[in-house]
């Protein structure tokens, strides 16, 4: 039998690749420059609307510094939260001002406010931690401080009143809490002449910060 038979003794023949589509591409303006956003093709029109106008993305592009000059976007993955985005996932193709290309793969989940409570009793103060169970370092019952992702306007201190009573069943005001990362930075800018956001947690990955 030779190579081109099989056991039968017909002959046989390799099954044809199948067609990969061809991904869409958007035009954005990004410091005065048209870049191109390019989504793989099973992302919807409307998703791909979702990702360009998703606050973490537009936010991204206001305290980007004109120095990193882009070239291109790649939308790679998308998780809605109900009707807006919770993470996104993009890489993106950018280089330093000598020319160097910069490491561009992006986590996408905006900022978060972090709470420190401090309980005052006749033993002195103590903070305040609690305890969920967190996937992602393998964990059922994780030590942190109570802490959220912020909504679409940034109010720092009614996402932060919001998660106290939901994370440990304190009720407060939002004006009784002390912006500790306004007081510790006030009117610091970074390099970029932009305002100081908060902490970056893991700014070699991921737009997460906390304040």
């Amino acid at each position: 039998m030779g190579n081109n038979q099989s056991a039968s003794g017909t002959a046989s023949a390799a099954a044809p690749a199948a067609a990969v589509a061809a991904p869409t591409t958007r035009q954005i303006n990004i410091d005065g420059v048209d870049v191109p956003f390019e989504a793989p093709a099973h992302f919807t029109a409307q998703e791909i609307d979702n990702a360009i106008a998703c606050k973490y993305f537009q936010d991204w592009l206001g305290y980007k510094e004109a120095a990193i000059k882009v070239t291109k976007i790649h939308l790679q993955n998308l998780d809605m939260f109900g009707p807006r985005v919770g993470f996104m996932k993009i890489k993106v193709e950018a280089k330093d001002p000598q020319g160097n290309p910069l490491p561009g793969i992006i986590f996408m989940r905006g900022g978060s406010v972090v709470i420190l409570p401090v309980l005052d009793t006749p033993k002195g103060q103590h903070a305040l931690c609690i305890r969920q169970g967190r996937v992602p370092v393998g964990e059922v019952a994780t030590w942190e401080l109570p802490a959220g992702m912020l909504d679409g306007d940034g109010n720092f201190s009614g996402v932060a009143a919001k998660e106290m009573k939901e994370e440990t069943g304190i009720e407060m005001k939002a004006g009784d809490l002390i912006d500790m990362t306004a007081k510790a930075f006030g009117s610091y800018k970074t390099t970029g002449g932009k305002p100081f956001r908060g902490v970056y947690l893991t700014p070699g990955g991921s737009d997460d910060s906390s304040g």
